[in-house]
């Protein structure tokens, strides 16, 4: 659920980027998304993922992709996060 991560990171490069005087227009994308993800959020899990899992073999396969997308998100995070303190770059390529 890709769409439940995002607000938070959102949130937290817009609170960056007007600390570092970046205006609004330019953060537009991570300002809309704030909010946008949480509705997306609720109408993906009601319309899709709940109606899958009344599926026995539906519920394992939603829960390895859940897994899978959260070791890519770490992955990238680390990566970032490695760029800034090592200065390598953030991803093998």
């Amino acid at each position: 659920m890709t769409e439940a991560l995002g607000p938070r990171r959102f949130q937290k490069v817009v609170k960056g980027g007007q600390r570092l005087g970046i205006p609004d227009k330019v953060m537009v994308y991570h300002l809309e998304h704030c909010s946008i993800d949480e509705v997306h959020t609720k109408g993906w899990f009601d319309n899709v993922i709940s109606p899958a899992l009344q599926n026995e073999k539906a519920k394992t396969e939603v829960a390895q992709g859940v897994l899978m997308r959260l070791n890519a998100s770490k992955r990238y995070c680390d990566g970032v996060l490695g760029a800034f303190y090592n200065d390598t770059p953030p991803f093998e390529v």
